[in-house]
């Protein structure tokens, strides 16, 4: 009597091959596409399951999913090992995703004129912490914790100095300069360290301690139009506060574990602020915002609101505090 041997799950097979690629090097991932769709190819697996599986991996990781390169991996190794011709998959999968959410100015007007008329005094007063009592110091204290560190950056191109939560140091007070004066929106750790270029940065993801804050802007909206439209919205802010030109800027409390569960956040919150006129590069874990009470030129970065709760109360159904 003969035993045939059970042929092993191609999938499983591959499954297996991929789990073994370096996914975490690289940002793109390209080397490590194209090997697992070679080894795809080879095992007969569906490019459409192939293009599926890879993509998740790529995004898992903490990389850039670009269409294009995906695409054209695909088509060299499976063509490589003269499997079936893939053409437009990637393309063909991205044209039936929803399309991303764009800024309406009607959706704004209409928000922001179905609440009462808003100033910046009117947010003030809503502040549970008098605002105008704030120094810069103070205000990083109150939104990171101790011990954790703010980089505190005076031009596009500054690499930035650290600021320890808690120090009290008088340097980052009275900051200014033309550009303005920002800070990183998520604590670091103080340190340089190499970026994903191979640079050495104190502001790069992987200095991050934590993805607590999203900042959310408007440079499409007047500023008082946009200030009464999301005064309507539960949104935890933390702080509001101007960017010593025409927008305001809201630091969202989200209290993210990881990368993974701040892009989850992102993704239920991203569409209706995009829709009533956010802009949707600001909301990113890395992001330089303004310092409040620093200088730009001649121009304050005004400190209008600070709730280091982040409670999600809408502003407009805040009490009024007493004065």
């Amino acid at each position: 009597m003969s035993i045939t041997a059970s042929r092993r799950d191609p999938w499983e097979v591959w499954i297996r091959y991929v789990d073994g690629l370096p996914w975490s090097d690289g940002k793109t991932k390209n080397d490590q596409t194209y090997k697992a769709f070679l080894r795809a190819g080879k095992l007969g697996i569906t490019p459409l399951a192939a293009y599926d599986e890879v993509s998740r991996r790529v995004i898992g990781s903490g990389g850039k999913l670009v269409v294009r390169d995906i695409e054209r991996n695909q088509k060299r190794a499976y063509g490589y090992v003269n499997a079936p011709a893939v053409v437009g998959v990637a393309t063909a999968l991205q044209e039936n995703k929803p399309k991303p959410p764009t800024y309406s100015p009607a959706a704004l007007t209409r928000l922001a004129f179905a609440g009462p008329e808003l100033t910046w005094e009117e947010v003030a007063a809503r502040s549970p912490i008098d605002p105008a009592g704030v120094i810069a110091s103070a205000f990083l204290d109150a939104v990171f914790r101790p011990g954790e560190h703010a980089i505190i950056v005076q031009h596009r191109t500054d690499p930035g100095r650290a600021y320890e939560v808690g120090s009290g140091k008088e340097w980052v007070n009275g900051l200014k300069s033309e550009e303005g004066v920002f800070f990183l929106s998520n604590p670091t750790n103080g340190m340089f360290k190499e970026n994903t270029d191979g640079k050495l940065s104190l502001r790069s993801e992987s200095n991050l301690t934590d993805f607590r804050h999203i900042v959310i802007e408007s440079d499409k909206a007047d500023d008082l139009l946009w200030l009464r439209a999301m005064a309507q919205v539960p949104l935890p802010a933390v702080a509001i506060y101007s960017s010593g030109g025409r927008s305001i800027h809201f630091l969202l409390r989200c209290d993210a574990t990881d990368k993974k569960q701040f892009l989850e956040a992102l993704d239920v919150i991203k569409p209706g602020l995009v829709r009533h006129g956010a802009d949707p590069a600001a909301m990113t874990a890395v992001r330089l915002t303004r310092l409040p009470t620093a200088w730009r030129g001649d121009r304050e970065q005004k400190l209008l609101f600070l709730d280091p709760a982040g409670n999600p109360t809408p502003l407009n159904d805040r009490k009024r505090r007493s004065l």
